[in-house]
């Protein structure tokens, strides 16, 4: 498994709840704090990870997810898919406009 990286801020409550999972799932993630208040989001290096310039962002090798929802569901299948234990239902991540939308089956 490659390096996780999670964009966060420690004060957003989207972000906290994928670097909650991620804490509870036991996975090593390096957490990358982002300056809000100094308009980190909204510079040219973070926009071409996310064009809305919003938190939280997860970043798993090539895979970018920029959705607590889609985090919190890449993160179940990415476990369930054997690397760890099996928990959650399958699913596909697949790219959606400039990041990426999970579908169930």
């Amino acid at each position: 498994m490659s390096t996780i990286k999670l964009y966060r801020h420690a004060l957003s409550g989207h972000s906290h709840r994928a670097q909650l999972l991620l804490s509870l799932l036991g996975l090593d993630a390096k957490l990358v704090d982002v300056e809000l208040a100094a308009g980190e989001h909204k510079q040219a290096a973070f926009l071409a990870k996310n064009r809305f310039g919003q938190l939280p962002l997860l970043e798993d090798g090539d895979i970018v997810i920029a959705d607590s929802n889609a985090i919190l569901v890449y993160l179940a299948w990415l476990l369930s898919s054997g690397q760890h234990f099996s928990f959650a239902k399958k699913c596909d991540v697949q790219q959606g406009g400039n990041g990426k939308q999970y579908q169930t089956e």
